[in-house]
């Protein structure tokens, strides 16, 4: 395979998705001695994109055998005893995913990028492997699927890059965050994520959320969560005003507990009176939090 006959089948990789690029990632690996030079030089490219084709590529070539073993867990077609339903959760095909090591990243943002259609647990076992490997390989495609259009893209990659702890993300989360043209859910995933990036920048969005009727029960509890991972105390006259006025126990709970985790003393009165609630699950909770709040 000459240099012209290689790149036409790895633009094609590069440019398709589903059956097509298939067909063009099948035509390189059969040329495996020639084109695994020429992906070798790809691999210095300034763009993401190719580098990242030529790895996958690359790996196709190198270890076909375990990136089969990729694509086979991705599917459910895990060792061992399958349980009482013969299938395994998403939450099971992430871990044997992850156990293959980094090696296979390349191969799960083939699946990602690459390869559509994936069900609903492919695509979670999916996220879940990516977020465990926690490979920054991944921080730039996921980055990218933040616009995918498929919903359930963007959720999944939003949620993924809290885990990877880079903060390349953080400006793409935030405009994911702030948008009230996604859906909450997506929107949710975000703010879960720039809480674990500890993502300072994020607190007065997810103190704004707390103030407005126009955002679901979800999406302000996330926008707790996140404040709670922060610990931010310019956010604790957002959550006691949250506190002060919603007549849902839980979220009204998780309020409380996250007072609490950030210690700031001027929730004491607040918390204090909510000593006093009718359910007795609140009153536990303002104590616990007012004795931590009041001893920082």
């Amino acid at each position: 395979m000459d240099n012209e006959q290689f790149e036409r089948p790895f633009q094609s990789a590069l440019q398709e998705r589903g059956p097509a690029y298939i067909e063009a990632r099948k035509e390189i690996v059969a040329s495996a001695r020639s084109a695994a030079r020429a992906l070798q030089a790809k691999q210095a490219s300034a763009d993401w994109r190719v580098v990242l084709q030529a790895r996958i590529l690359t790996g196709w070539i190198a270890n076909a055998a375990l990136f089969q073993q990729c694509v086979d867990y991705t599917e459910g077609k895990l060792p061992g005893r399958p349980g009482i339903t013969g299938k395994f959760s998403p939450v099971e095909r992430a871990r044997e995913i992850a156990a293959l090591g980094p090696a296979v990243t390349p191969c799960l943002l083939e699946l990602l990028l690459k390869i559509r259609p994936l069900d609903g647990e492919q695509r979670a076992g999916i996220f879940g492997a990516v977020k465990q490997i926690g490979d920054k390989e991944s921080v730039l495609p996921l980055i990218s699927l933040l616009s995918d259009e498929n919903i359930d893209y963007r959720r999944g990659a939003a949620g993924a890059l809290g885990g990877l702890g880079d903060p390349r993300s953080v400006p793409s989360l935030l405009s994911v965050l702030r948008d009230p043209a996604q859906p909450e859910t997506v929107r949710a995933s975000a703010a879960g994520s720039l809480g674990a990036l500890n993502a300072a920048e994020a607190s007065p969005i997810l103190q704004e959320l707390l103030r407005t009727d126009a955002v679901g029960l979800d999406l302000r509890k996330a926008s707790v969560r996140a404040l709670a991972a922060l610990k931010d105390t310019t956010s604790t006259p957002a959550l006691v005003q949250a506190a002060s006025s919603t007549s849902d126990i839980p979220y009204l709970i998780l309020l409380i507990e996250t007072l609490g985790s950030i210690g700031d003393r001027t929730a004491v009165p607040m918390l204090e009176k909510l000593e006093k609630h009718p359910d007795e699950f609140v009153q536990e909770a303002a104590k616990e939090s007012r004795e931590k709040a009041g001893t920082r």
